[in-house]
């Protein structure tokens, strides 16, 4: 059964394949394209998308990262329609999002309106079956849901990152200081720090600095992977519907 997950950008879709492999042993597939999926090789269409496929047992999953939040309808339209209606080529479909400053509903609502009544509406942290009939006429179904992170407040991945950090005390002092390091220096980095998102990305980047200073200059991707996220309550409340897939 294959299944995919779409979500903003590549740190999104790498911090879900270190916690996915970690809590449910999703494994990356790596090496030569398995012959079974060469027919479903989604790889995006510019070099701000992301795709790789994972196994666990006879399952397949598809992480995607689509470039943005307005892309997920365009992402769905351009790669994964067609080999739904024609293949019935996946079995359940994710969307995670940032909440930034938007509220459940506002969110809800503009997915609905960018996908056009291509999909039901989507429902958050709840699995919505879409009834469809595929090229040969025969119906078939596709497992829906929605995921908004961080839960209950505004924000976006790297919040959640920081509360799931923050977790253990000492850390969160850490956290603390660097949050306000960022908001100080702000005014005099403005050349650098040009939004609300960027100054977030620093906080979580300044953190990192300092909890692993040797390795400051090593890509995100390795500094995730040598954290313990299975062990965090806040990601647990955050993904816990990911355990259906």
């Amino acid at each position: 059964m294959n299944k995919v997950i779409l979500c903003e950008g590549k740190t999104d879709a790498i911090l879900l394949s270190y916690y996915l492999g970690k809590m449910y042993n999703w494994q990356p597939v790596r090496g030569k394209f398995p012959k079974e999926l060469q027919s479903l090789d989604i790889r995006g269409k510019n070099k701000s998308q992301y795709t790789h496929w994972y196994k666990n047992g006879e399952d397949s999953l598809l992480i995607c990262a689509v470039d943005g939040c307005n892309n997920f309808a365009n992402f769905y339209r351009e790669n994964l329609k067609e080999p739904i209606f024609l293949t019935d080529a996946f079995h359940k479909l994710v969307v995670i999002t940032d909440s930034d400053n938007n509220d459940d509903n506002t969110i809800t609502d503009r997915l609905h309106r960018e996908f056009d009544g291509e999909i039901p509406r989507f429902e958050v942290n709840q699995w919505v079956t879409y009834r469809y009939q595929n090229s040969f006429g025969k119906e078939s179904t596709l497992e829906l849901l929605l995921i908004i992170i961080p839960m209950d407040k505004q924000g976006a991945l790297e919040t959640v990152l920081l509360d799931a950090i923050s977790e253990d005390a000492y850390n969160k002092v850490i956290v603390d200081k660097c949050m306000t390091f960022v908001d100080e220096i702000r005014p005099m980095a403005e050349r650098y720090i040009t939004s609300d998102r960027l100054a977030l990305k620093s906080k979580l980047g300044t953190t990192f600095a300092i909890q692993s200073p040797e390795k400051v200059f090593d890509f995100i991707d390795k500094q995730l992977q040598e954290v313990s996220w299975e062990e965090s309550r806040t990601l647990r409340e955050c993904f816990e519907m990911l355990e259906g897939l």
